[in-house]
């Protein structure tokens, strides 16, 4: 497989000169560089609504946490090459027991931060509910890779300070496991860097995605109602066995996006999974998804050296003709993008385990309260993606 690879870097090299490209004047902020570019800047209000209550583990009723007090944190992904958010203009609301309650939030991060945490402040009190709605706006794009210069990319002697992080194991992303060692060592046939990292990323990508013969197409774990809990991932169900999971035993589409990112890192190449929100469909997924639906997704991306974040979408890449391309040819859902600024990003982490406990499954936000409930007893949550369009936007 890497002996096809080698012979595409001296077709590339064939095909340009190492000359500096144009730079694409771009007045946003995090601006990707040649050979990545952004295009049809659209503009929505994004946001969660989301319903915590406790319920006893023994009778199945709700119950009162007699709490001292703890906070309601939501990640918000501030300036990335594809997602640009408005911190400025958030708005919030809290509800305990059905009332409104009072609150002061605060906003945590500095100008350059990719992610910043806004955190509502739970006051202490007898909850049996607490209800919190964050929106604000943001700004999506296209993404475009001119594929040939991608190429010319070669591996970095050190990756960037601010990548770093993406090159280490996190929750549910275990790279660095003998499971993905062998994995990468079997498909690199021992010649990774002697292929760009670009090119190196298009073959690992494609055989993590073929190694899932069959995937569960929803993102999302839902109860029968159709309340959706959070993302649906294999390691949670693993981490609780007792719980009934209606999804069936094959990896959900998370967990798809999960592998590709674990193969990435372990093959060293900085990868980050995106949690986010859709508004209507890029791609007929099942039939049953509407046309219009907004809901969870989640997608990867991986640092492409001295240009930016390189989005991919393993979900929509199978079943493509990715399988029978050569790795210098443009892959649908890799790289160039269409319709990407139809979602938006709100984290690179399942948020709530990077921060603290959680209610329920991840979905962007975490819940710290600090209490105590009268005998055993479960968090229940809902949680509702908020995705409202106001159109493409002008600089």
């Amino acid at each position: 497989m890497m002996q096809t690879i080698l012979c595409t870097v001296a077709i590339a090299l064939s095909l340009l000169s190492l000359q500096s490209s144009e730079h694409n004047a771009d007045p946003w902020p995090a601006e990707p560089q040649s050979p990545l570019s952004r295009t049809d800047p659209y503009q929505y209000r994004l946001g969660l609504g989301v319903d915590v209550g406790a319920t006893s583990e023994v009778i199945l009723e709700p119950r009162v946490l007699h709490a001292t007090g703890g906070d309601f944190i939501v990640d918000i992904l501030t300036a990335s090459n594809w997602t640009l958010a408005n911190t400025e203009k958030i708005t919030s609301s809290l509800r305990i027991n059905g009332n409104p309650a009072p609150y002061t939030p605060s906003l945590k991060g500095k100008p350059g931060d990719e992610i910043y945490s806004f955190t509502i402040p739970i006051p202490p009190a007898n909850i049996s509910a607490v209800s919190v709605r964050v929106e604000w706006p943001v700004i999506t794009f296209n993404s475009k890779v001119d594929e040939d210069k991608a190429a010319l990319k070669t591996w970095p002697q050190e990756w960037p300070t601010s990548t770093q992080r993406y090159l280490q194991p996190s929750m549910f992303i275990e790279s660095g496991s003998k499971r993905y060692v062998d994995f990468v060592q079997r498909t690199t046939e021992g010649m990774l860097r002697k292929v760009p990292p670009y090119y190196a990323a298009k073959d690992l990508v494609r055989a993590a995605i073929q190694e899932h013969r069959n995937v569960d197409p929803s993102f999302v774990y839902s109860e029968n109602s159709g309340t959706v809990r959070g993302f649906d991932i294999r390691a949670i169900r693993e981490l609780f066995p007792g719980r009934p999971f209606r999804t069936s035993q094959s990896p959900s589409a998370t967990d798809l996006v999960c592998d590709c990112i674990a193969v990435l890192r372990t093959a060293g190449i900085p990868a980050r999974p995106v949690i986010g929100i859709q508004s209507g469909n890029m791609i007929q997924l099942a039939p049953q998804i509407a046309p219009r639906r907004i809901r969870f997704v989640a997608w990867g991306e991986f640092y492409l050296p001295d240009s930016g974040w390189v989005p991919f979408d393993p979900n929509l890449m199978r079943g493509t003709s990715m399988s029978h391309l050569p790795v210098h040819k443009k892959w649908d859902f890799f790289g160039t993008i269409a319709r990407l600024n139809r979602r938006a990003g709100i984290a690179y982490d399942f948020a709530p385990f990077s921060q603290g406990s959680v209610a329920g499954f991840p979905a962007g936000w975490s819940l710290r309260v600090s209490g105590q409930a009268f005998g055993p007893f479960e968090f229940v949550d809902a949680t509702s993606p908020l995705m409202n369009a106001s159109g493409p936007v002008q600089p």
